[in-house]
């Protein structure tokens, strides 16, 4: 039970910097602003998957609370499904499908910089 609580306050904060870049960048750019989450919790993502294990061993609640509550709630693919198929839906098939394959890129991208990054980081 402690673990659901430690992994809600961890999505209601992942949740809360996703609407907060939305406030920032204004409804115009949702879709930039989901690319934004995505990307930086990509990056994140990549960061924890070194870090946490070498840091955080001993505490797997907030290896969880980080990366299931945080950084899932904060780089959720649903809000991107939506925005394609928005721009799909209004004939905007071109953007639609820029913005698919730069998700994909900037995701995968960013992951991988993550991972880098912290390797030479603990090395």
């Amino acid at each position: 039970m402690i673990q659901l609580a430690f992994i809600f306050i961890g999505g209601g904060c992942g949740a809360s910097l996703r609407y907060g870049f939305h406030l920032m960048f204004g409804a115009h750019a949702s879709y930039w602003t989901t690319l934004l989450s995505n990307g930086l919790g990509c990056f994140l993502m990549g960061l924890a998957f070194v870090l946490l294990p070498q840091y955080l061993s001993n505490d797997p609640q907030l290896q969880r609370a980080i990366t299931i509550g945080f950084l899932g709630a904060l780089t959720t693919f649903s809000a991107f499904s939506y925005d394609a198929y928005q721009l799909w839906i209004n004939g905007d098939t071109l953007s639609s499908a820029a913005y698919i394959i730069g998700s994909v890129v900037v995701a995968l991208g960013t992951f991988i910089l993550g991972v880098s990054l912290s390797t030479h980081m603990v090395q």
